[in-house]
């Protein structure tokens, strides 16, 4: 283990002992979850990525804004003004290295101002430590920071699903945002797809819509080959480019990753089957939401790249499941129910196997 990896977990851990620490208090959890999404800023601000990382690339792309004003031939960068933007933002600053601790704190800030604000709505701040864990031990840090525009993106379509299903915010606000996020990343388009069936969920139309998401990939296996000529959108173009990419000609496949993303999508399985149980109906159409990119998930379960990124989003919707469930059974103190005692234990396993087995961190370089 290297000493950059074993920063890393000491990072992760002090994140969750923060959390811990000040469970007692509104303004001091507030402001450890503030302090925290800071300090994975500041790591990733000094990371450096290997040459092999979608980070290496945007690294050049911004140093030629730099220092040319243009961008390198990109199809990604042409029809994506979302992205362009956050390029050109980050080009105007003194470096680069202002891309990661941006995708740092917008990830990790936004998912824990989510856990936090519904722990509050819900009176229960003691517990958020356990899906802060949970969260933190589970998600790949180094991966985020890497991975820059999916992360961006599916994190932002997150937060205007939160506010807009949860807080009952503004809908055109939170669909602006959606859109916003689609133009950074593509696959933010399934979410927006599954946000527009919600329209016409109900009890009668439910098994409907399940089985059609079932066997939308199929159905997208047949449908892109012979729409794929005609269109002549830029952006459309582009999707169905990712769409190839991510389930007809995936390349990429890593056997002990893929095992550990089957265990993660049991995890989330037993979180949001527990909680529709025994509360449903509970969390409202954030809950039907929620359902439909599970089933979806399990429907493309044999594409390793698509299931990754689908694991990533589940693990930050899950977060509403492990307040509400531990609020349910668990009392007053440092009471650890089941549950909440699965959470972290599973949570532990996760920084161990990505330490030891799947090689999450095996790629931490920091240059202070």
């Amino acid at each position: 283990m290297s000493v950059d990896q074993i920063l890393t977990n000491v990072l992760l851990i002090s994140v969750c002992f923060l959390a811990f620490l000040f469970r007692n208090s509104k303004k001091g959890l507030r402001n450890s979850l503030f302090l925290s999404a800071i300090l994975l800023a500041y790591f990733a601000f000094h990371f450096s990525p290997s040459q092999d990382m979608d980070l290496a690339h945007h690294f050049v792309s911004v140093n030629l804004l730099k220092n040319s004003g243009r961008f390198f031939d990109s199809t990604q960068i042409d029809v994506l003004p979302g992205f362009r933007s956050l390029l050109l933002i980050v080009s105007k600053l003194s470096s680069v290295h202002y891309l990661p601790a941006i995708v740092a704190f917008l990830t990790y800030g936004v998912t824990f101002y989510i856990v936090y604000d519904y722990a509050n709505l819900n009176d229960r701040r003691c517990e958020v430590w356990i899906a802060i864990t949970l969260f933190c031990f589970t998600l790949s840090y180094i991966g985020t920071i890497s991975n820059v525009r999916n992360t961006m993106s599916v994190t932002m379509c997150i937060f205007a699903l939160y506010l807009e299903l949860q807080k009952r915010k503004n809908k055109i606000i939170c669909w602006l945002m959606m859109l916003f996020a689609a133009s950074i990343h593509p696959a933010v388009t399934i979410f927006i797809f599954i946000r527009l069936l919600l329209v016409i969920y109900t009890k009668y139309t439910k098994q409907v819509i399940m089985l059609g998401l079932v066997v939308f990939p199929l159905l997208l296996q047949y449908i892109v080959p012979q729409i794929s000529g005609f269109i002549s959108v830029p952006y459309i173009s582009y999707l169905i480019e990712k769409i190839q990419m991510y389930i007809f000609e995936a390349s990429e496949f890593n056997v002990r990753r893929y095992y550990v993303c089957l265990l993660q999508l049991l995890m989330f399985t037993y979180i949001i089957v527990r909680y529709r149980k025994k509360n449903s109906g509970g969390l409202g159409k954030w809950d039907d939401f929620v359902l439909c990119v599970l089933i979806f998930t399990y429907a493309i379960i044999g594409k390793y790249i698509l299931l990754t990124r689908m694991n990533n989003a589940l693990l930050l919707l899950c977060c509403p499941y492990i307040i509400s469930e531990i609020r349910i059974e668990s009392e007053n103190g440092l009471v650890i129910n089941r549950f909440a005692g699965l959470c972290i234990m599973f949570g532990i396993v996760m920084l161990l196997v990505h330490n030891f087995y799947s090689g999450f961190y095996y790629a931490a370089n920091y240059i202070w």
